[in-house]
């Protein structure tokens, strides 16, 4: 099989992963709690650090936005070395959806649920 399309399987599937992180932190407290308690953010962070794909970036900076809603989700996305790489992603060339989801989550990293 050719490693490229390999590669964008594996890309896909990582994208699919963040998108629907971001949406069961969204639904609840109890998801966010659950998410943060399997180490969600350090995964989220470091698919931030690696990832070349704009839609696994964009996906792992949306599912972090939204853990970023609460004090626990702000404390574990510091601790897990996020903001860096949040801000790094706005100077680099990516998607538009990349770089809007990266400053969403710096929003909320400022402001939590009472910025949104």
């Amino acid at each position: 099989m050719n490693p490229s399309v390999i590669g964008a399987d594996v890309d896909a599937c990582f994208a699919h992963f963040a998108r629907r992180m971001g949406d069961l932190a969204l639904q609840s407290e109890a998801n966010r709690t659950r998410v943060l308690l399997l180490g969600g953010a350090e995964l989220l962070v470091n698919l931030l650090e690696k990832a070349a794909d704009d839609s696994v970036v964009e996906g792992a900076a949306v599912a972090l936005s939204n853990l970023a809603l609460t004090e626990q989700g702000r404390a574990a996305i510091e601790a897990a070395g996020g903001m860096e790489p949040l801000v790094r992603i706005l100077g680099q060339e990516m998607g538009e959806g990349a770089h809007a989801a990266a400053a969403g989550t710096l929003r909320n990293m400022a402001c939590g649920q009472e910025g949104r």
